[in-house]
């Protein structure tokens, strides 16, 4: 099926705005992260509050779909190489990788002797882990793909 440059126009735009979205859930887990990975160092392990566990389930929720529909419904259309965007978008997947990092030897290397887990905290955990390597994998997917001068999603990083 051969698409018209208009339809592919849209759905890059609608592609660009499901990974904006990406981005978006995983700057709610860092706006909400940051405190708790704080508070993780600091030595205060007392329990989470709702609020946190709200807003890490909704960004976990925004990414997952996100990144699955992206994902599922893959583009493949030939963009210009641009090195300086390329180059930043990698740039931010390397950071989240560092974020989730930090949060993963905090809790499973240095105190994981200290924290008291329940089924439904290991679950954002994992979830909140799992989301932030989607959003990572599909932003060094996208980066790649800026630097090398074509549009991909089939290619993996």
């Amino acid at each position: 099926m051969i698409l018209s440059n208009f339809t592919i126009r849209r759905l890059l735009f609608f592609r660009g705005k499901l990974f904006f979205f990406e981005l978006f859930g995983a700057v709610i887990i860092l706006w909400q992260g940051v405190p708790m990975y704080h508070a993780l160092l600091a030595g205060n392990f007392d329990k989470a509050e709702m609020s946190f566990k709200i807003w890490t389930t909704i960004a976990i929720v925004l990414i997952q779909s996100c990144y699955w529909f992206r994902y599922i419904h893959q583009a493949s259309s030939e963009q210009p190489k641009q090195m300086i965007l390329g180059h930043a978008i990698i740039f931010i997947a390397r950071l989240n990788f560092i974020f989730a990092s930090g949060i993963f030897s905090t809790i499973f290397y240095t105190r994981f002797d200290q924290v008291h887990f329940s089924v439904q905290g290991l679950m954002i955990l994992f979830g909140i882990l799992f989301s932030m390597f989607c959003v990572t994998f599909d932003a060094e997917r996208i980066g790649k793909a800026f630097l090398e001068g074509k549009f991909s999603s089939t290619e993996s990083p």
